[in-house]
């Protein structure tokens, strides 16, 4: 699931109190400050949501992502941050170890299932989702090999965290965004009139 999350500055309103600053240069301060809003925004969300969730930092930022098309310009004063909202495989929380009864990382444990290597090189946890023991018995004598099972259906173990991700990417946005906006606003306004 993707979601995307917009910011748009309206600043016809506030026209009435930029009368003394040139033209020119409030659309480039609202896009300069509108861009790094963007970026501290994602910063601090990537934070929260690792420290939450309890996975490496690396692996919740490919989540939150904006590209350069994202960012505001002079003419177009929105800025858009993409949330992938997808369920994060259970060996991304630490690594996995096989126990005698299932799968373990950290403290959670999954009973039944086991730890595998793919060919891409990713260790996950698994569960088969077709056992023998549940197939007629003339299937069960063809997908046997001398002796030996084939491969079986499998999927990976996934852990929910949408509502942790979607929860705190807004609420990051009405407190950091809009901070890190007005006080580079000012900024960028001052640096360009060299005050």
């Amino acid at each position: 699931m993707r979601r995307m999350i917009s910011c748009k500055v309206h600043a016809e309103n506030a026209r009435k109190y930029l009368n003394n600053i040139p033209n020119k240069i409030v659309p480039e301060a609202v896009k300069a400050a509108l861009n790094r809003a963007l970026q501290a925004t994602r910063t601090q969300t990537v934070r929260d949501v690792s420290s939450l969730v309890g996975i490496q930092q690396k692996k919740a930022r490919w989540r939150i992502r904006f590209q350069r098309r994202d960012e505001a310009t002079t003419s177009n004063w929105t800025a858009k941050m993409f949330l992938v909202i997808s369920d994060i495989a259970a060996s991304a929380f630490g690594k996995p170890r096989q126990m005698k009864a299932g799968a373990k990382v950290k403290s959670m444990f999954f009973p039944g299932q086991f730890v595998a290597p793919m060919a891409s090189g990713h260790t996950g946890i698994f569960r088969r989702t077709i056992f023998k023991s549940a197939l007629p018995e003339a299937i069960r004598r063809q997908i046997s090999y001398r002796g030996k099972m084939s491969t079986l259906p499998i999927e990976e173990t996934k852990m929910e965290v949408r509502a942790q991700i979607s929860e705190n990417a807004w609420r990051d946005i009405r407190t950091v965004g809009m901070d890190t906006f007005l006080k580079r606003f000012n900024h960028e306004v001052a640096r360009r009139l060299k005050v």
